[in-house]
């Protein structure tokens, strides 16, 4: 007799392997099993109901009175993810893409070439990282895309991801192109917070017209409505302030209650200009013995004679700043509204007011809170109270981030790289708000770098 030959059966998929939570995949044209929870691949001799279930009982239990709808509805969505007919999931796929995410992030936050990316990011990593943890490893990571193009590609969605009071200023960037840059203060669950809004260069010139043209394109594109705007913070240039066709003039237009702002930096600049001379010598003392205190905390007694030298600045900066001893009830209880007196509240508020000063809970709050949370905190409670002193609150004292925007644009937009479109690079670097990038990776393909 010659040897007998053993022919295995191959066993197929049926509809009752779903009641255990399998589908199948095809390799070398046998059915193979495979988990719809952790999407572990058996061998095709598996494809028996008691294999299946002891998986299942033994892998997820929690899940095994589960009904088959409930895997139909985790089939479909590994179909979604799945990249072929092999078993290749795309998790490991959206690794990668994740990481050119993570990495394009990284070279905006820091203000860095594109470029870097390919001539010195990816370089390192796969040198260490073959050293480090062998050739598997490092093919692996050849998958990254870090190119030049992908850097750009990868900066662009993030600031999707990461796009309502306004501070703006101009200035030119070292192509000599004007730039608008805008920030916004508004209100969340939690308090006042600040993002960066947008940039955008002024084509032709910097006039008022300019300036609104592109904040009421944004407006429109982003349905902002002007009514949700409260104020408006600007460095003070007739361009922005001009009583006929100034900026905060066309502002007004679209809603009249909007309050306009003059930089608080910008009018100490202005105050100490117009000092006398002997008065002049003792702001610049001022300001050398601060900038020397700050240097060591051991400095910090100097200050009482620093209060000496303010004292003597005081009755000529009250020009610029009036109102300062005289500060009306309104921002009195604003302050401290425990403090205050129900005369110096209007009629419309004075029953909320009496509710809000004997809540004892309220009071609790407020000496453990910051003064923008604690409004935040009694919102829904007393509505007309805290909706007056968040308006007052919400708005810019100075334009100081557009000057630390444009730092960064400085350091983003130079002569080599005079004809980078600076908006999405100045978003990823000065945003706050964190981009989603976990969405980002969902639909997107690995590209493999060079």
């Amino acid at each position: 007799m010659g040897p007998q030959v053993i022919i295995s059966k191959k066993r197929t998929y049926s509809e009752a392997c779903r009641d255990f939570g399998f589908t199948f995949v095809v390799n070398n044209g046998e059915h193979l099993p495979q988990c719809v929870i952790c999407t572990k691949t058996l061998g095709n001799g598996s494809m028996k109901p008691f294999q299946l279930k002891q998986h299942l009982q033994g892998c997820h239990p929690e899940l095994q009175n589960k009904d088959r709808e409930y895997f139909k509805l985790k089939q479909n969505y590994l179909k979604k993810t799945r990249l072929d007919s092999t078993g290749t999931f795309r998790q490991q796929t959206d690794a990668i893409v994740k990481a050119s995410y993570e990495v394009s992030y990284k070279i905006a936050r820091e203000k860095k070439p594109h470029t870097i990316g390919e001539t010195l990011v990816k370089p390192c990593m796969l040198q260490c990282v073959k050293l480090v943890l062998g050739e598997t490893a490092h093919n692996k990571m050849t998958q990254i895309s870090l190119s030049n193009s992908t850097i750009r590609s990868r900066i662009n969605d993030i600031t999707e991801s990461i796009k309502k009071q306004i501070q703006l200023d101009e200035s030119t960037d070292v192509a000599n192109l004007s730039q608008l840059l805008v920030f916004v203060r508004y209100t969340t669950e939690k308090g006042i917070a600040e993002e960066f809004l947008f940039c955008k260069p002024l084509q032709t010139t910097t006039k008022a017209q300019d300036v609104m043209g592109l904040i009421n394109d944004f407006f429109e594109d982003s349905n902002i409505s002007w009514e949700s705007l409260v104020g408006v913070c600007t460095d003070g240039a007739p361009a922005m302030l001009g009583s006929r066709s100034g900026f905060v003039t066309l502002v007004k237009q679209k809603n009249p209650a909007v309050e306009s702002t003059h930089c608080l930096i910008h009018k100490e600049v202005l105050a100490s200009r117009t000092l006398p001379k002997n008065f002049k010598q003792h702001l610049e003392t001022v300001i050398n013995v601060v900038n020397f205190i700050k240097g060591s905390a051991l400095n910090t007694p100097i200050a009482e004679d620093i209060k000496q030298h303010l004292e003597g600045l005081e009755e000529e900066f009250k020009y610029y700043f009036p109102g300062i001893k005289n500060e009306s009830n309104e921002n009195k209880l604003i302050r401290d509204p425990f403090q205050r007196n129900v005369d110096d509240v209007p009629d419309a508020w004075q029953e909320e007011f009496l509710d809000l000063k004997n809540d004892s809970a309220a009071k609790d709050a407020f000496q453990n809170m910051e003064l923008e949370e604690f409004w935040t905190q009694v919102r829904e409670t007393y509505p007309l109270l805290a909706t007056n002193a968040l308006r007052i609150l919400v708005q810019f004292s100075s334009t100081y981030l557009c000057e630390t925007g444009f730092s960064a644009l400085v350091h983003l937009k130079t002569k080599a790289r005079n004809k980078l479109e600076v908006e999405a690079d100045l978003r990823c670097a000065l945003s706050i708000t964190p981009p989603d990038i976990e969405g980002l990776v969902i639909g997107k393909q690995c590209q493999k770098s060079h």
